[in-house]
């Protein structure tokens, strides 16, 4: 509140020292140093980043007021999102595909150029096996793959353009991390909304987003529950009984080490809410499913983000704070919470309904 609505920075009023914000626990959030220190004095952060919490995270979501802080502009950093350096050649495919002589020659050439268009975080045999597997979900979703998209291509709401508060296409999370997951393949595919008459995207919701992934082999896939990392973790004289931020942060990184693409589901701790009438109300507590991804940029940096396609932040963007996320984690997560690498795994054909034809 007390902005210089005159002056703009990234759709905002400029904040001023006089400048205020009601804090979602109680009390007043003012501006101790606002930096100006004399007429024409150039702007220099007085405070660093670390000092600030951001807390945009499922604002809408959790019912939180906007931040206090806003980031300075930061530099674009564009993803590597080049194809692999290894070139396969039919010769590779026919050793690695036991019904690749079957097929058609343009068929052959195209499942060769699909995996060549791959990254090299997936090995040989995955590459392959996922190109072969892209023809039965062209078939199942009718539609033909396109180029590899980008995380910003990916992302931008368009796995869920239909988000609303209260409607269906605001609880369809676990549907839209599939969604993400097949748009970065190149599948221009949209999510169905999570209700009665979306039976399949009820059930996905219902903590079976693992179950519609398989091995490259074939076989199930296996996510890595938090459970069973805390009973690894635990030790006679240091049990986890308990998850804090940091324990999530490291349950996740230690569980996405590779370059990829990462489902996880989660539960939300439960807080208080200081409504506009002075109340006391208690948000949060559900299940959600989101997307971490390690990915690397055009200068060979790695980054880990929590990518969240059901609901687009702009100013976030594929920089979404692991802290953040981690922040509002329930501490006693229920059976069955837990994270998988999906970009290596085949799409299980059956449950295409689960996407916008």
């Amino acid at each position: 509140m007390g902005g210089k609505n005159d002056y703009i920075i990234k759709g905002d009023p400029a904040l001023l020292k006089s400048s205020t914000c009601s804090c979602m626990w109680g009390g007043t959030i003012s501006i101790v140093d606002d930096g100006q220190h004399g007429e024409g004095t150039q702007w220099v952060p007085q405070k660093p980043k670390e000092t600030f919490e951001r807390d945009h995270l499922k604002n809408k979501e959790l019912g939180m007021g906007n931040n206090a802080y806003s980031e300075p502009q930061k530099e674009t950093i564009k993803e590597d999102n080049s194809p692999s350096k290894t070139k396969l050649k039919p010769s590779t495919a026919s050793l690695v595909l036991p019904n690749f002589a079957k097929y058609a020659p343009q068929v052959q050439q195209r499942i060769v150029d699909m995996a060549n268009e791959m990254p090299d975080s997936l090995n040989i045999q995955e590459r392959l096996k996922l190109s072969e597997h892209n023809f039965r979900i062209e078939k199942a979703l009718n539609m033909r793959k396109g180029q590899r998209m980008t995380i910003a291509d990916a992302d931008k709401q368009s796995a869920n353009p239909k988000y609303k508060k209260d409607t269906p296409f605001s609880v369809n999370c676990a549907t839209t991390a599939v969604a993400y997951a097949l748009r970065l393949q190149g599948f221009d595919v949209k999510a169905k909304g999570n209700s009665d008459k979306t039976p399949l995207n009820k059930w996905l919701s219902e903590g079976n987003s693992f179950k519609i992934w398989k091995n490259a082999d074939g076989t199930d896939a296996k996510p890595t529950f938090v459970n069973d990392w805390m009973k690894k973790k635990s030790t006679k004289e240091h049990p986890i009984t308990k998850m804090t931020p940091a324990l999530y942060k490291q349950y996740i990184e230690e569980n996405t080490k590779e370059e990829g693409v990462y489902i996880l589901t989660l539960k939300w701790k439960e807080v208080k809410v200081i409504n506009p009438d002075g109340t006391i109300s208690k948000k949060g507590s559900g299940g959600h499913a989101t997307i971490i991804q390690r990915w690397k940029d055009k200068d060979g940096k790695m980054h880990l983000s929590n990518i969240e396609p059901q609901v687009y932040d702009e100013k976030a963007g594929i920089h979404r704070s692991i802290d953040d996320l981690c922040k509002y984690l329930a501490p006693d997560p229920p059976q069955g919470k837990g994270i998988i690498r999906v970009d290596n795994k085949l799409f299980d054909t059956k449950y295409a309904d689960i996407f916008e034809k």
